[in-house]
């Protein structure tokens, strides 16, 4: 089953709610001394994770746990332009953030092996005898825990506000009252570039806790949306 209890803390010395797990070395492979561990983190056979055993007491359990990523980001940014040309007008608004890790726990549920739920296709390439792989564990029944494994970076680059306009000359259309016509068109969240392979590198599904920032388990992605409107002058 998937664990998700006590995956932040505070640490003196540390940004709030970083991460808390075990790191990843690999996959353990035929023929390799398997560390011993607990019935929560033990690796059993070849094809299992190999986690890194810190305190070098031969057996991986909790106090091989350490910081494994910071939800907070090293700084926030964001940039806008205005251009215009004759009668037309463009307006544009950056925003983003670096730095900062994002728990993707629903990779967990795509890369977990154990037929309980579907999988991504890129577990087709798992460890076997046979395709003795790095990437992906064997097919086999284990306890899933948080690890490096499933924490990203998730710095993004989005393309918040788009506007175009055009203000079509009052003039031309022989109307005394109307003082001014503009015709836009408006996109949120039309672009975001970013390394997270989940659905949206800013969502996160315990809202605003401080110690439960930087969670991806299944929430709905920053909706894109389009407005169409005329701006009339009197």
């Amino acid at each position: 089953h998937l664990q998700i209890g006590n995956s932040s803390i505070l640490q003196v010395g540390q940004p709030i709610g970083v991460f808390f797990g075990l790191r990843t070395d690999g996959i353990y492979q035929t023929g390799e001394t398997i560390l011993p561990g607990s019935s929560s983190f033990g690796t059993t056979a070849a094809g299992d994770i190999r986690y890194v055993d810190f305190d070098n007491n031969g057996q991986v359990n909790n106090n091989d746990r350490t910081i494994i990523g910071n939800p907070q980001p090293d700084f926030f940014y964001g940039f806008s332009h205005n251009f215009s040309y004759k009668n037309f007008d463009l307006a544009v608004f950056f925003q983003g953030t670096h730095g900062n890790d994002v728990w993707n726990v629903n990779s967990h549920e795509l890369y977990r092996n154990d037929g309980a739920t579907n999988n991504s296709r890129e577990v087709l390439n798992r460890w076997t005898p046979a395709n003795p792989s790095n990437e992906w564990p064997s097919a086999k029944t284990r306890p899933f825990v948080l690890s490096d494994k499933h924490i990203e970076d998730a710095s993004f680059l989005r393309l918040r506000n788009v506007t175009f306009g055009y203000n079509l000359p009052a003039s031309t259309l022989g109307l005394k009252w109307l003082r001014s016509l503009r015709m836009y068109a408006q996109a949120q969240n039309l672009l975001t570039i970013t390394n997270y392979t989940g659905f949206d590198p800013e969502v996160n599904s315990l809202g605003q806790s401080p110690i439960g920032l930087g969670m991806d388990r299944g929430t709905f992605p920053m909706a894109r949306m389009y407005t169409f409107g005329v701006n009339i002058g009197l």
